[in-house]
C-alpha cells in the first residue's frame, strides 16, 4: 500500500479486500496510520464489483489461487505474493483463464530485482568463474524475529492449512536459482521440525540439487537462525562468487588475481535494498501493464518454481530423491 501511494497513487485509488484467515487483526496499524481513508471489503464479490484494474493478492498462500481465479475472470491484472500456491491444484486453470482474457500476471520474486543479484548474473554470463561446478545457499531467519506483534503460532508462516513451512515460505533462494540455472534434474532434501517452536510444519530443510552441465547445488533454510544469515556462493574452475544476501556486498573472487568487491548503492539513510526490491519490482509489474509487455516471472515460471518447492516438500516427508 505504501509503495503504490509512493509511486503517485492515492487512497481513493486503493481498495483491500481482507480474508482474516490468517493473523486477524494483520495489517490493522498501518490502516490506522493511514486514517483508516482506504475502502475496505470482507466479501471478495462485493471488491470485485467495482471493477480493479488489479488485483495484489498477498493473503497466505493457500488462499492464492481460488482469489487469483476470481480475480481473473473479472478481467483484473494479478500481482500475486510468492510462491504461486502450496499444491498445483487450479494452477493450469488460472493459466488458461490469465491467456485468454489477455491480462498481465506476475509472481512476486522481488529478489531477483536485487543489483547484486543481477551483478553476480552478469559475472555468469561473462564466465567470469569459468565453467561452474557447485552452488551452495542458505536463508536462515528466526520465525519468532519476522513480525514481533504477532504470535508466531497463528501466522501464514507456521501453519500447514494456510501454506506455511520454511520451504514454501522461504522460496526465494530456489526461485534466485531457477533464474541463474533453470529447472534442476532432481531434488533430494531432509529435515522436518526440529526447532523447539511447537509448530506442525517443517522449520528447517537441507536439500541437494542437480542441474544441467551435472551442476550440483546445497540449500540450507530454517526459522532457527539469530542473527539471520543468508549468502548464494557459487564456485567455478577459475574462482567462485559470493553474495551476502543480507548485507550489501558480492564479490568475485578468481583463483589467479584480485578480488572484486561489489557495493550496492545507498539510496538514501536507513533504505535497505531487500526492501527497495518491493518497490522497484512494483514499478516493473505496473509499467508491463501499462506497455502490454509479459512480466517475468510470470505464471510459467511460478509454476515451475512451485514444482521445485513441492518436490523438495515430497522428499523431505518420504526420503527420496525426487525427479522433476
Amino acid at each position: 500500500m505504501e509503495n503504490l501511494e509512493s509511486l503517485g497513487f492515492s487512497c481513493n485509488d486503493i481498495s483491500i479486500f481482507r480474508t482474516r484467515k490468517g493473523t486477524a487483526n494483520f495489517g490493522d496499524k498501518t490502516l490506522e496510520n493511514h486514517g483508516n481513508r482506504h475502502a475496505i471489503f470482507y466479501n471478495l464479490q462485493d471488491a470485485l464489483a467495482g471493477q480493479p484494474d488489479v488485483v495484489f493478492i498477498t493473503n497466505p498462500t493457500s488462499l492464492h489461487i481460488p482469489i487469483a481465479i476470481e480475480a481473473a475472470s473479472a478481467g483484473c491484472h494479478l500481482f500475486i505474493e510468492k510462491p504461486l500456491s502450496h499444491t498445483m491444484t487450479d494452477i493450469d486453470t488460472l493459466i488458461e483463464i490469465v491467456a485468454r482474457k489477455k491480462i498481465i500476471a506476475f509472481v512476486g520474486y522481488n529478489r531477483r530485482f536485487h543489483p547484486l543479484l543481477q551483478q553476480m548474473k552478469n559475472w555468469l554470463v561473462t564466465e567470469q568463474i569459468g565453467k561452474v561446478a557447485s552452488i551452495h545457499a542458505q536463508m536462515s531467519e528466526r520465525i519468532t524475529d519476522w513480525h514481533p506483534w504477532e504470535n508466531y503460532k497463528i501466522s501464514y508462516a507456521t501453519r500447514s492449512d494456510l501454506g506455511g513451512g520454511v520451504i514454501l515460505t522461504q522460496c526465494h533462494e530456489l526461485d534466485y536459482l531457477y533464474s541463474l540455472f533453470g529447472k534442476p534434474k532432481w531434488i533430494f532434501a531432509a529435515g522436518g521440525e526440529l526447532g523447539n517452536f511447537e509448530i506442525e510444519v517443517e522449520d528447517t530443510c537441507k536439500s541437494i540439487l542437480e542441474f544441467k552441465n551435472n551442476v550440483i547445488a546445497s540449500l540450507h533454510v530454517d526459522y532457527l537462525k539469530r542473527p539471520a544469515a543468508g549468502f548464494l556462493e557459487i564456485t567455478g574452475t577459475t574462482g567462485r562468487i559470493r553474495w551476502d544476501c543480507l548485507g550489501r556486498t558480492a564479490n568475485l573472487i578468481p583463483i589467479k588475481g584480485e578480488v572484486i568487491s561489489i557495493t550496492d548503492p545507498i539510496l538514501k539513510p536507513g533504505d535497505s535494498w531487500i526492501a527497495n526490491t518491493y518497490l522497484i519490482e512494483l514499478a516493473y509489474f505496473l509499467n508491463c501493464i501499462r506497455s502490454g509487455i509479459q512480466p517475468l516471472p510470470d505464471l510459467k515460471q511460478g509454476k515451475d518454481v512451485l514444482e521445485m518447492l513441492l518436490a523438495t516438500k515430497k522428499s523431505l516427508t518420504n526420503k527420496q530423491l525426487v525427479y522433476l
